[in-house]
């Protein structure tokens, strides 16, 4: 009797066991089936994050190639403004000495005298006072024969010539002072946004 009691005891516990088993095992099942479901949601979604990181990345490296374009064309453009703003000088240069000759033949008329011997210099420098004097002082000997009248015209043309002269060559520097301002303004902003560029990739 006390071996049927332990076999009974046994053989409920072996049963009892046994249960307690299956239902660990179907717990455990019931836990992998429910990651692997939750796994395999997230797998759409990973691919979905993986495709647009991919479509970011390639945009990335047209931008930055767009970027550096911009940059070169900006340095081509800075290098554009500066030999437009030369001729333009110069242009502007050569008409006013053209201009400045002209009122030099004019006044060399007026004084009865050759162009030969006027000597004008004009130049990007400045021209000095000295040099005007020099101009508007060449001997003459028609003008000894002139009246008081006709000298005192000559003094004031003279007078109004250095005037214009001098007027003009303050207006060439206060120009070309701008002109250097502006081109190193243009220059300076156009190197700046290219560094900004360049450090930002």
């Amino acid at each position: 009797m006390i071996n049927r009691v332990r076999d009974l005891f046994f053989l409920k516990t072996d049963h009892s066991l046994r249960s307690v088993d299956k239902k660990i095992i179907e717990v455990q099942t019931r836990h992998v089936a429910i990651k692997l479901r939750k796994k395999n949601a997230e797998i759409p979604e990973l691919k979905e994050k993986l495709l647009k990181f991919t479509e970011i990345e390639a945009e990335n490296v047209k931008l930055r190639q767009i970027i550096k374009k911009n940059a070169k064309h900006d340095a081509e453009n800075a290098e554009l403004k500066i030999e437009i703003a030369r001729l333009r000088h110069d242009t502007e240069e050569m008409k006013q000495q053209t201009q400045i000759i002209t009122e030099v033949k004019y006044v060399c008329s007026i004084e009865n005298t050759s162009p030969v011997e006027v000597i004008l210099k004009i130049s990007t420098a400045n021209i000095s006072s000295n040099q005007c004097d020099k101009v508007n002082s060449s001997p003459s000997n028609v003008s000894k024969q002139k009246s008081l009248k006709d000298k005192e015209m000559d003094a004031f043309l003279k007078s109004e010539f250095k005037r214009k002269v001098n007027d003009k060559i303050k207006q060439r520097n206060k120009e070309k002072k701008l002109l250097r301002e502006s081109v190193n303004q243009n220059v300076t902003s156009s190197l700046s946004c290219n560094i900004e560029i360049i450090t930002s990739d």
